[in-house]
C-alpha cells in the first residue's frame, strides 16, 4: 500500500531496505519545462513512484540532483523524496512551486503499518 515517491524535474532518489527486507529501488524524475508536466500522473515527469516490498522495517533514503536544477529552478527549486500510502498522494503540478508541499505531505499521506502482537516460541 505504500509507495517511494520522488517529486521534482532533476533528481534522483534511491531507498535501500537495512532492515528485515534487504533490497534497494530507486526512482528518476525529469521535466524540462512546467508545460511537460501533467497532473495526476506519477510516471516519471516531475513525479516517479516505485513499490516496496513487504517485511521492510528500517530503510535509507539518498536523494540527489542530475544538474543541481539549474535548467529547471525557475519552477522547481527542489526535490522530495517520501515513503507514503499510495491512495493518499495525488501528484499536482503546483507541488513543485509549492512552499507548503513538505508539511502538507507529511500531514496528509500516511504510512501504513503491517503488524501484530504475538508471542514467539
Amino acid at each position: 500500500m505504500n509507495k517511494f515517491t520522488i517529486v521534482g524535474c532533476d533528481d534522483l532518489a534511491l531507498i535501500a531496505g537495512t532492515e528485515g527486507r534487504n533490497f534497494t529501488s530507486g526512482c528518476v524524475s525529469l521535466c524540462s519545462e512546467k508545460e511537460d508536466l501533467l497532473d495526476g500522473y506519477c510516471s516519471g515527469i516531475g513525479c516517479c513512484q516505485t513499490s516496496i516490498p513487504k517485511g521492510l522495517q528500517r530503510f535509507s533514503v539518498v536523494l540527489g540532483s542530475l544538474d543541481n536544477h539549474t535548467e529547471v529552478c525557475s519552477f522547481d527549486p527542489c526535490g522530495y523524496a517520501f515513503l507514503g500510502e499510495e491512495d493518499n498522494f495525488t501528484f499536482r503540478t503546483y507541488n513543485l512551486s509549492d512552499k507548503t508541499f513538505k508539511n502538507r505531505t507529511k500531514e496528509n499521506v500516511p504510512i501504513v503499518f503491517d503488524w501484530m502482537i504475538g508471542t514467539q516460541n
